[in-house]
């Protein structure tokens, strides 16, 4: 295997190869700045949400070998991921900022590898402001203090980029070789998105070997291609067969998704919107962009620009997006927001290099700067504000509620949480003994989550259960947050005592159950 360079048409010149000090130490304190907004939000050691707190359930209440099954509570996970997570949580304990700490790493991982990656792509210039808009991605921070497998995604992503970005642009060597085989070949059992990484990696590689090599040493290099290749086909068959296959059956996740699959062919008005919608939404989720006209904008000056210049490359960042919108029109993975954390690092590398196009055409460095000014004032302000007024990605925190509930609870008393903070809640109540053994959440037994918009107001859900309350229980906390259609009010049958609310938590209202209806 040679060292020979892959596309010779995209050598930087030599004063783009000569990084000055400078740019080194922004890059540096780019990064800094990253790594202490995650720092930060991970610190908060906020509670559990209802998703996190329904796979966390899975982990405390299964061993290592059932976490291999489908999982409860329509959650599905990588099987790396899940034992990576299960023997932290056996080793060190099933609180909440042991069992994000694998995501937390994986975070501050990816942004440390986002750096090499952008430097290979847009050289030193343009690689700063893309460092910058990964640093300051909320998106990304906030995954990063979160029991879920997306930090991840990004992260493996990256690193499978850096690699493949330097075989492009250096040619192959050994070490970067037997490097992507063993990362892609783990990859696929960490995160599911692995694969359209993967796939669009292989096709950028081929392009590059197949088209822009002499014969002599083109064999040479496919050989190895398809020897790497085998080996990820090979580890993805694997996971897929005994751990990917039975979720993928699992009709309650395609009925929670459905709204995720693109519909080729538009049916209803629902269908329209997601051409309205979806595609532009990922600018904002995963992307971070707050201006989604001028994201789309670069994004798609980006792809025309390595369309152009560099198709290999195009492949290899725009592939996994093109590859996710494929399987999510066969119904195979939802095109949306978390769902896409792993195209994180190529979208915002297009959008940069859609920039860096519009100055060249335009030959304003006004335009340029501006461009990239208006792309990172929203991010920038909203990681800042994190970073003095953290608030936690906008989710009620119910430790400070039920700590509450905890100094001030009778016997008689019963729990009734808000369909989204109900698995927190419960969480809490079974493994960290915060309230009493007889502590109880009404309605037993609930297992339903009900999409957002669609669940009855207070005024009846209150109403309901109240046949349940009278008769087995004096008095109920009411427990509500962010996630809540409103406020509870009044009930006939139940007498407010007090209201608790909280800066950074949920809310609480504490009700005397009165035995007989209202006069």
């Amino acid at each position: 295997m040679t060292s020979t360079a892959a596309s010779g048409h995209d050598v930087q010149p030599s004063r783009e190869a000569r990084t000055p000090r400078w740019a080194y130490v922004v890059a540096l304190l780019l990064v800094a700045f990253g790594m202490a907004a995650r720092v930060r939000h991970y610190a908060l050691d906020m509670s559990f949400w209802w998703d996190e707190a329904m796979l966390a359930d899975n982990l405390v209440r299964r061993d290592a070998g059932e976490m291999l099954e489908p999982l409860d509570n329509r959650q599905a996970a990588p099987a790396g991921f899940l034992l990576l997570t299960k023997t932290v949580g056996s080793t060190f304990g099933y609180d909440a900022r042991t069992l994000r700490s694998v995501p937390f790493a994986a975070s501050l991982a990816g942004l440390l590898l986002f750096g090499p990656l952008a430097w290979r792509v847009l050289g030193w210039r343009w690689a700063l402001p893309a460092l910058a808009l990964l640093a300051v991605n909320m998106h990304q921070i906030g995954h990063a203090a979160e029991l879920k497998q997306y930090s991840g995604d990004s992260a493996l992503a990256i690193g499978l980029l850096v690699i493949a970005a330097g075989i492009h642009r250096h040619g192959w060597h050994p070490r970067l070789a037997v490097g992507l085989a063993g990362l892609g070949a783990a990859a696929v059992w960490f995160s599911h998105p692995a694969v359209f990484v993967l796939a669009a990696i292989g096709s950028a590689l081929f392009l590059v070997t197949r088209h822009e090599l002499p014969p002599g040493k083109r064999r040479e290099h496919l050989r190895w291609l398809a020897l790497i290749s085998v080996a990820w086909c090979v580890s993805f068959g694997l996971h897929f067969w005994f751990f990917v296959r039975p979720v993928a059956a699992n009709s309650d996740l395609r009925t929670w998704w459905h709204f995720a699959f693109w519909p080729i062919v538009p049916r209803s008005g629902q269908h329209l919107m997601w051409y309205r919608d979806i595609p532009i939404r990922m600018f904002r989720y995963p992307g971070g962009i707050s201006m989604l006209g001028l994201g789309a904008l670069t994004f798609l000056a980006g792809c025309v620009g390595f369309f152009r210049r560099d198709r290999a490359m195009l492949v290899l960042l725009a592939g996994p997006l093109a590859l996710a919108l494929l399987a999510s029109a066969l119904g195979q993975y939802p095109f949306f927001e978390r769902m896409l954390m792993f195209a994180t690092a190529p979208m915002i590398l297009l959008i940069v290099a859609g920039a860096r196009l519009l100055a060249r055409s335009t030959r304003s460095r006004v335009v340029a700067v501006g461009a990239v000014l208006l792309l990172l004032a929203g991010p920038a302000y909203r990681a800042a504000e994190g970073l003095v007024l953290p608030q936690g990605k906008g989710r009620a925190d119910v430790m400070p509620t039920l700590k509450h509930i905890a100094a001030n609870w009778q016997t008689g008393d019963a729990l009734y949480p808000h369909w989204g903070l109900h698995f927190t809640v419960q969480y809490y109540v079974r493994y960290t003994g915060i309230l009493p053994d007889e502590a109880k959440l009404v309605p037993e037994g609930r297992t339903v989550v009900t999409m957002p918009g669609s669940d009855p107001g207070w005024t009846e859900q209150l109403t309901d259960i109240l046949p349940t309350l009278r008769g087995r229980y004096d008095r109920v906390w009411v427990i509500y947050g962010n996630l809540a259609s409103g406020e509870p009010h009044a009930v006939a049958g139940l007498r407010l005592i007090e209201t608790f609310s909280h800066r950074r938590g949920a809310c609480a209202k504490l009700y005397e159950v009165l035995q007989e209806p209202a006069r």
